[in-house]
């Protein structure tokens, strides 16, 4: 099975829509048709992994401001997801699993929209200010902000 990402435009929109306080701009949505890491306008010195799915991004707008978007692989299949999915719940700084995420939360990413709607706001974390290496951290983020807003 292939997540065509451009089925979920308008909720991907909606999540980031709610927030403005992380300079996230709804509009700055860029899709790429192909993996990531071969992406020609990223600039990180962390290059994403073969199977990364989204990527946050920000752009200098010359006035000050910057504005923070998201870029997304526009087909995401079976082997995208199971890494990405296998990445969830790991805590690299004390090097074990949150079996409270795996076990519990995990599972519940169970349909498309909800693990994009996962994918969105941990992308969204990353704009909160947690880095390349707090990926655990934005998991449990996302996963709060899906419980505060109903989708979980």
């Amino acid at each position: 099975m292939v997540i065509n990402i451009e089925q979920y435009l308008t909720e991907i929109r909606m999540i980031m829509s709610m927030y403005p306080q992380y300079d996230v701009d709804s509009n700055f949505l860029e899709i790429f048709d192909g993996p990531l890491n071969t992406y020609p306008h990223l600039k990180t010195s962390n290059p994403p992994k073969e199977w990364t799915i989204a990527v946050a991004l920000n752009q200098e707008m010359g006035t000050g401001k910057k504005r923070n978007g998201i870029l997304f692989k526009k087909n995401i299949n079976d082997n995208d997801i199971s890494n990405t999915k296998g990445a969830i719940g790991f805590d690299k700084r004390n090097k074990q699993w949150d079996y409270k995420i795996v076990k519990k939360l995990l599972p519940l990413l169970n349909t498309n929209l909800k693990f994009i709607q996962h994918l969105t706001l941990h992308e969204i974390a990353h704009h909160k200010g947690y880095n390349q290496t707090e990926e655990y951290e934005c998991d449990k983020w996302a996963f709060n902000e899906m419980v505060a807003n109903r989708m979980l």
